[in-house]
């Protein structure tokens, strides 16, 4: 029963931790395109 309760806590912090990734990573990507077409903005 307690290694089961473990693995559970395991896979708990994997997902938050996917989720985590995917998000800043999806931010990030949101944020470099914000940033670019600034730049490109500037250049015209």
């Amino acid at each position: 029963m307690r290694k089961n309760n473990n693995k559970s806590n395991f896979l708990n912090q994997l997902l938050v931790s996917i989720i985590i990734l995917v998000t800043a990573f999806k931010f990030g990507d949101a944020l470099s395109r914000k940033l670019q077409s600034r730049i490109d903005r500037r250049n015209e």
